[in-house]
């Protein structure tokens, strides 16, 4: 959708085809999903676990940065079926 927008209002709503942040709406940025990893390689996290890899938008995996997810408040439920019952959305800060 936001890719549509682009292509109809390209001075209102840019896009890079590389992401280059100068050149790209920040909307792409605060409402585009990226992978995270539950435990970060910097903490001994297996980047190629499928298990430690998880969806996160930009702001979100940017708070995270390279901590625990202990060490920012995200909850990561056991039971993942939980997640459509505890869902909350993101408020990008």
């Amino acid at each position: 959708m936001m890719r549509l927008l682009s292509a109809e209002f390209p001075d209102q709503f840019p896009f890079h085809r590389n992401w280059k942040t100068t050149d790209t709406h920040p909307v792409y940025w605060s409402l585009s999903a990226t992978h995270d990893h539950v435990v970060p390689l910097s903490h001994g996290g297996d980047p190629l676990d499928a298990g430690n890899i998880v969806t996160a938008c930009w702001p979100c995996n940017s708070r995270k940065s390279g901590l625990l997810l202990d060490d920012v408040g995200f909850n990561f439920p056991e039971n993942v079926d939980a997640l459509h019952e505890k869902r909350s959305p993101c408020s990008g800060r």
